[in-house]
């Protein structure tokens, strides 16, 4: 028997940065597109995958004109969100089941009476993650603490009554349950969840006996860049023969800032050209930089 094809609203905040979120929105959008009817509600407009997004027919309908990242959206949030059920509680009629990602579409979509999977990577940063405000602003810290104490509550709330969740990994998965105190299901799709593994012998040959970590999203304070270093650093220190690639340009004068002041390299013009040069080269199937902790200022000293 043929699936049903089903139509399918799906909720995301906001695409307008390049963070795996991002990319993930959209690679599940075409694929699950081109099984199903499906239309990706944004609450302003794309500005990453805006034409990728066209060119695999995806139907983009716009709420309005910010959101999350925006100061306008959480001071007028409560017109925001009604304006915005009212309206896909309209749109609702056409469609089977609502997928959301990210703090408020959890709300929205529990709000429109559609069956409701929501996909969680964590609970909302902004509000929950303490890492990551601490490195805020004070003004941000301040501001983001307020807006937590009006509608932190509504988070957890409205992910309660969610259908079902799903979530990136099992780790995920049990912080969820500690969290909300709700079951939910570990997909393992990763970021890019049509990538598949292919055998390459130049690469094989070339780290063979060594480890290496990937890491396929956006170095940025929202990601914890200084904690990995410092995990990479340990990391190090029992296993030599590691490197670390790292899959984003947009944030890597941050990543490189913060290498060259932990380790107060005196060569900082000469790594910096040598980290230009290796980008140049495009190693194989990555689009990504070696770096090579504890050894590299020597290495730099000799050139």
């Amino acid at each position: 028997m043929t699936p049903k094809k089903l139509r399918i609203m799906f909720l995301a905040s906001h695409l307008t940065n390049s963070s795996g979120g991002t990319k993930f929105v959209f690679l599940l959008a075409k694929e699950l597109s081109k099984k199903h009817e499906l239309t990706l509600f944004l609450q302003k407009p794309p500005t990453f995958f805006k034409n990728e997004l066209e060119d695999a027919n995806i139907n983009v309908k716009v709420l309005s004109n910010c959101s999350t990242g925006d100061l306008k959206f959480w001071l007028t949030f409560s017109s925001q969100i009604k304006s915005q059920i009212k309206y896909l509680k309209n749109e609702s009629k056409k469609f089977d089941v609502v997928i959301s990602i990210i703090f408020p579409m959890n709300i929205i979509a529990n709000s429109i009476n559609l069956p409701h999977v929501q996909h969680c990577f964590q609970p909302f940063a902004f509000f929950w993650d303490p890492i990551l405000i601490s490195k805020l602003p004070l003004s941000q810290r301040i501001f983001l603490g307020i807006m937590k104490i009006l509608y932190g509550k509504l988070d957890i709330e409205y992910t309660k009554k969610s259908n079902i969740i799903s979530t990136p990994t099992q780790e995920v998965s049990n912080y969820i349950k500690e969290f909300y105190g709700k079951d939910s299901v570990p997909t393992s799709a990763g970021v890019d969840s049509i990538f598949k593994p292919t055998p390459n012998q130049i690469l094989e040959k070339k780290y063979l006996g060594q480890k290496i970590l990937i890491h396929s999203t956006d170095w940025t304070f929202t990601k914890n860049t200084n904690w990995l270093i410092d995990q990479f650093i340990e990391i190090h220190k029992k296993i030599k023969k590691i490197f670390y690639y790292v899959h984003s340009f947009r944030a890597f004068n941050v990543i490189m800032v913060n290498i060259i002041l932990l380790y107060q390299f005196s060569y900082i013009p000469s790594f910096l050209q040598y980290i230009n040069n290796y980008i140049g080269k495009n190693d194989t199937d990555f689009i990504l930089v070696k770096i090579i902790t504890m050894t590299i200022s020597k290495e730099l000293a000799k050139s």
